[in-house]
């Protein structure tokens, strides 16, 4: 059967051709085209080609400065969080004996234990720790003056960190939101020229070979095969693998967003979102789930993603 319908698709936004795969590819035809145009007849593609991808370069650069702005700033906050956490551990047992014949005033400090502070997450431990500032102002008179002091410098350092990693977070947020869009009008664009360039040359096929590096495209499904590595659009499903044969297999995954999150799971289709009861959360901090983990069977094949997170998330899987 002959599929009309793909040759009114934007091409090479597949999920297996990674971000610097489609700008390596985009690089080798640009230079092909400008070295094949006769005449000069595709010198407008060449112009709007070229134009497309330093938008979509730029972007790739600046997502990467601020990948490395946002870890080195996240590092920042973890050393600041790590000192407010263990002055709390260490003040726990201090809090304790004054309060040993008063209970309910030493559960404005610690209302669940150390556990609490130990497991919250970050949006949770500003708010926790907030409520042991207040708790302490509140009730100073019950401590020594160096004691009280301890606590307002460790609480605004991790403040200030948390709230520079927000920042740099939200500059890198906006480049991803950006690439997506120069991403999709590079891509248009390239398909654009293979079906201009193809029109020229209808019944000859070598001369694909002229203005496009398959073998490029070739190393991208081939290395698809074991790692993906893509963005994913707030309420998108994609599907990451479809090669799977045993609920044995391993999958390695993470998001590259910090504080965000997409679910995971095989699927009966390739376009199949991935439910909340059925999912495997996949966070900033690197998991390995098994085939079997995820719900694959002999019906459902597909490892797809979903993101429900509310924004654009960065995530990789590699099959192990």
């Amino acid at each position: 059967m002959i599929d009309l319908a793909k040759y009114f698709r934007i091409l090479f936004l597949s999920v297996r051709i990674s971000r610097e795969r489609l700008k390596l590819f985009g690089e080798v035809h640009i230079q092909r085209l400008a070295t094949n145009n006769p005449g000069g007849i595709y010198t407008t593609l060449l112009t709007d080609t070229t134009n497309l991808y330093n938008l979509y370069a730029g972007d790739l650069a600046d997502i990467a400065t601020n990948e490395a702005a946002v870890e080195g700033k996240t590092i920042g906050m973890n050393s600041a969080k790590l000192a407010l956490l263990q002055w709390l551990q260490i003040s726990q047992e201090n809090i304790s004996y004054i309060y040993r014949n008063n209970r309910e005033r030493y559960e404005l400090f610690y209302p669940h234990g150390l556990t609490e502070y130990d497991h919250a997450d970050l949006p949770n431990f500003a708010t926790i720790t907030t409520r042991f500032g207040t708790a302490l102002t509140l009730h100073a008179g019950d401590f020594a003056p160096a004691f009280v002091a301890e606590f307002a410098p460790l609480k605004t350092t991790f403040n200030d960190n948390r709230t520079a990693q927000l920042a740099q977070m939200g500059t890198l947020a906006g480049e991803r939101g950006s690439v997506i869009v120069t991403k999709a009008d590079f891509a248009s664009q390239l398909t654009k020229n293979l079906l201009t360039i193809a029109l020229n040359n209808i019944g000859n096929e070598a001369v694909a070979a002229v203005y496009f590096d398959q073998s490029i495209l070739d190393e991208a499904f081939e290395g698809s095969e074991t790692l993906v590595e893509n963005d994913i659009d707030n309420g998108e499903t994609q599907n990451a693998f479809d090669n799977t044969s045993s609920p044995e297999t391993e999958y390695k995954m993470k998001t590259n967003t910090v504080d965000k999150e997409v679910m995971v799971a095989f699927k009966d289709s390739p376009t199949a979102a991935v439910l909340p009861e059925e999912a495997k959360l996949v966070t900033n901090a690197e998991t390995t789930y098994t085939a079997g983990d995820l719900g694959f069977s002999s019906t459902n094949k597909f490892l797809n993603v979903t993101n429900t997170s509310g924004e654009t998330v960065s995530y990789r899987i590699e099959r192990v």
